[in-house]
């Protein structure tokens, strides 16, 4: 990928001259600004005004601590993020009706940020000398060793992408603003990337990198194309990130799924593009890979996990409605010409609310998102679903539409899920995956499966002898067949040896308009298995069937079942799945050969 212009090229002979590095135009160049719709103006007035109420939040020890102390991620993160909202606030608005109204709040935010001790958040603190592994040793922050996680190359990309827009403005004010600023950025940012191999994510010390690469490179080059002067360092910075790119790229299937979900998609494919952007404009057009097949491939993963209007396939740590950035989709379609990627990029820009962002708020995607192209729909064929890099099989059928998945249970944001299938019908969720929680302390601590979400006894999947599938990377689906009516897989290994599971297959088949999932079981002795369903309603059991919102499950004549109701109270599970979900459990105990078909079809 990029290691043959590592290889064949020089980037100093690549490198684009210093006018053509500001990735947005300058707030004096009003032809640009004064061209903005009125909408965006408004919305910009709007929410300036809004944020003009408050005074910048306090960022607090003792919120910082909360992480270690309590498990609170928001105690910081809230404050934290809203500085930084209300800064970029500020600073569109300034650049939009350009009358220094805003000047000194811009001032008042960057000076603040600059006096921060460290710009991460607190779930991320760690010195990179002590490794990942201490992540949740430390309290508080170590001041002269600056450790890049996502939020700080973030915050750094934001301070740099101000300097780009109103530097000159600054300076009116004070030189010292622009000055410190660089600093900070140097010190914090460019210097540590440049001179460190030991940070996970780079992809030296370890190999399994997920959306952290690309989310930090992207911001890590909007910094360097700002904020470094010495263009032999900024070839340093480009040569480095081509490299972490090439790491992480090679971590992808072919097919350029996801193991993260669509969810992540955003911060991983999304970020891919922010760096091909990047790189692009650094060398002056001269590194291109928008043709790459995996490259365009790695786009097109949101589209083949669509589902119908606002839902996706949500394995692992994914929400069922994702967030995803239209203007990223449509861009993304547009550079590598896949007209099922823009279209999709459109369909999401009609939920959209505003370009300016209600999470982590990352300044070049509003600046993408004020500065965008006009969306138009174009005609494609019907796009594949489903991914076979990750051995997802997935596809629809006249009102039904099913997924399942092999995998591991040690892929990024896993679950113990292995053979976990979902089912909608005329677009919305029966069958259902509970996806991702609220991040805790738990989260990502080795006690990250006492959480109900990731254990395997509230997936669809089978609990064989009373036990669960165990996680690691030893249990993983085997045997993986995917064909265009379905999938099949052994799944001996994703449970304990206590279990006693000597073979367990596991099949989906499409049989015109119904689903067919098959288990196949030889246990060592006779066993109790309970089958398990996650379904969105309370199902309403006659005999051997069970009717659940519109489909009807049949199911082996004699089985026992048991109805458990599971209330969401997660505030971010909920914005796909409010009120509760429901397990219908069903048993057919002991014997030591299953061979059974459950059948999901249309009541």
């Amino acid at each position: 990928m990029f290691k043959e212009f590592l290889k064949d090229k020089s980037l100093s002979e690549m490198l684009a001259c210093k006018r053509d590095r500001a990735p947005f135009p300058k707030a004096k160049n009003r032809e640009s600004w004064n061209a903005l719709s009125d909408n965006i103006k408004a919305e910009t007035a709007e929410n300036a005004r809004r944020y003009s109420k408050t005074e910048y939040p306090l960022l607090r020890a003792r919120d910082f601590i909360a992480f270690v102390s309590a498990g609170s991620r928001v105690a910081y993160e809230k404050p934290y993020f809203e500085r930084r909202k209300k800064l970029i606030a500020a600073i569109i608005h300034e650049c939009v009706f350009y009358d220094k109204s805003r000047l000194d709040e811009i001032i008042d935010g960057l000076w603040l940020i600059c006096e921060e001790t460290f710009w991460g958040i607190s779930a991320h603190n760690a010195s990179a000398s002590m490794g990942v592994s201490a992540f949740y040793a430390h309290s508080l922050p170590e001041k002269d060793d600056p450790y890049i996680d996502l939020l700080a190359a973030q915050t750094g990309a934001t301070l740099s992408l101000a300097l780009s827009l109103l530097s000159q403005e600054l300076d009116e004010v004070t030189p010292l603003i622009t000055r410190r600023v660089k600093s900070e950025v140097l010190h914090r940012i460019i210097e540590p990337f440049l001179h460190r191999d030991d940070f996970w994510w780079m992809g030296v010390t370890r190999k399994d990198i997920n959306n952290w690469t690309p989310w930090i490179v992207s911001n890590v080059l909007v910094s360097a194309s700002i904020c470094e002067d010495d263009d032999w360092k900024l070839q340093r910075v480009i040569s480095r990130a081509m490299e972490m790119l090439d790491r992480y790229i090679d971590t992808l299937p072919f097919d350029g799924g996801c193991d993260e979900g669509v969810g992540y998609w955003n911060m991983a494919g999304g970020s891919l593009l922010d760096c091909l952007e990047h790189i692009y404009r650094l060398t002056g057009g001269k590194v291109n890979l928008y043709d790459d097949e995996k490259i365009k491939a790695i786009g097109m993963f949101p589209v083949r996990a669509h589902i119908s209007g606002e839902w996706f396939w949500n394995f692992a740590d994914c929400d069922a409605k994702p967030k995803l950035d239209a203007e990223r989709l449509y861009t993304y379609g547009t550079l590598t010409n896949q007209s099922a990627l823009k279209n999709l990029g459109c369909e999401v820009r009609t939920r959209e609310e505003s370009v300016f962002p209600s999470d982590t708020p990352e300044f070049y995607r509003v600046l993408c998102k004020v500065f965008a192209p006009k969306f138009e729909r174009s005609l494609c064929d019907e796009p594949a679903i489903g991914s076979c890099g990750l051995e997802v099989f997935a596809k629809k059928a006249g009102d039904i539409y099913a997924a399942m998945k092999g995998g591991n249970n040690n892929e990024s944001h896993n679950h113990n899920d292995l053979g976990e299938f979902i089912v909608y019908y005329r677009g919305e969720p029966v069958f259902v995956d509970a996806g991702n929680m609220t991040y805790t302390a738990l989260t990502f601590s080795d006690k990250r499966y006492t959480l109900w979400n990731t254990r395997s006894m509230n997936h669809s999947v089978p609990v064989i002898n009373g036990f669960e599938q165990i996680s690691g990377s030893k249990a993983a689906a085997e045997n993986v067949t995917i064909e265009s009516d379905g999938i099949s897989m052994q799944l001996r290994t994703a449970y304990p040896e206590e279990a006693g599971a000597a073979s367990y297959l596991r099949s989906m088949r499409f049989c015109d308009s119904k689903v067919m999932i098959t288990d196949k079981l030889s246990l060592n002795s006779e066993s109790e298995v309970e089958w398990v369903f996650i379904v969105r309603e309370k199902p309403d059991i006659k005999g051997s069937q069970a009717y659940i919102a519109g489909l009807k499950l049949s199911f082996p004549y004699g089985m026992k079942y048991s109805v458990s109701e599971i209330p969401v109270t997660d505030g971010r599970m909920a914005h796909s799945f409010p009120g509760s979900l429901w397990r219908l459990a069903l048993s057919d105990g002991g014997q030591s050969e299953y061979d059974y078909k459950f059948i999901i079809e249309k009541a």
